[in-house]
């Protein structure tokens, strides 16, 4: 991107990466609204909300910035590929989570992401989830 572009908009880097860029968001469009039932979704233990919406319009940067925005007392688990098996799902919560040494069997598995899910709740640590699903 030529130094003309970003001087004539006023910006200091490329606006349009691959990866999303949380410098660049734009609460327009109801975005701020979105970002903001998200945050108190999180903030306030009220349950489980999907977002849907066409591809590129910004779910996976309102998901990050969400994240950024709880703070290091709240852990996020973050599953960005909606082709995940069940396995991979369960493998990807609990690496996030710092498990380890899990059970071969998936009963043990569950059993122990439900006792740690539950122990972090007793403790006020809850866990939005944010998955990317495509239309």
């Amino acid at each position: 991107m030529s130094s003309l572009y970003l001087d004539h908009f006023g910006l200091c880097k490329p606006p349009f990466q691959i990866t999303p860029d949380l410098d660049f968001f734009f609460s327009g469009g109801r975005r701020g609204d979105i970002l903001s039932a998200l945050l108190h979704v999180a903030a306030h233990d009220e349950g489980i909300i999907t977002l849907v919406a066409e591809v590129g319009s910004g779910k996976t940067l309102l998901a990050r910035l969400m994240i950024s925005r709880l703070g290091a007392e709240v852990c996020a688990v973050y599953l960005a590929n909606p082709c995940f098996s069940r396995d991979e799902i369960i493998a990807a919560i609990a690496r996030d989570l710092g498990l380890t040494g899990l059970s071969e069997s998936m009963e043990g598995k569950l059993a122990t992401l439900q006792q740690e899910l539950l122990r972090r709740h007793a403790s006020l640590k809850f866990l939005p989830q944010k998955t990317d699903f495509p239309l």
